[in-house]
């Protein structure tokens, strides 16, 4: 939680936030003692932990029902309310 924002500007500043490439999804979403490209202390799986900080943080903010989310026809919506620290 400490360093957020600054896996969030990695991530953003190296346009791999919609990426579709398998190397650039694997490397945030699989297992491992650390994510590759980040400091040896960052836990695996960081991605799936960014994306439930977004999803937690607009569903907070918005209101919003699990099925009113799951129902969105614009995912990007999230990213409106989202706001590392």
């Amino acid at each position: 939680e400490t360093n957020e924002y600054l896996v969030w500007k990695d991530i953003v500043g190296k346009d791999q936030l919609f990426s579709k490439k398998a190397e650039d999804i694997g490397r945030l979403m699989n297992d491992g003692p650390f994510t590759n490209g980040f400091p040896h202390e960052s836990p695996g799986h960081i991605g799936e932990w960014l994306g439930c900080r977004m999803v937690r943080s607009y569903m907070k903010e918005s209101g919003t029902t699990l099925p009113q989310l799951l129902a969105m026809d614009d995912p990007r919506e999230i990213l409106k309310h989202y706001k590392p620290r």
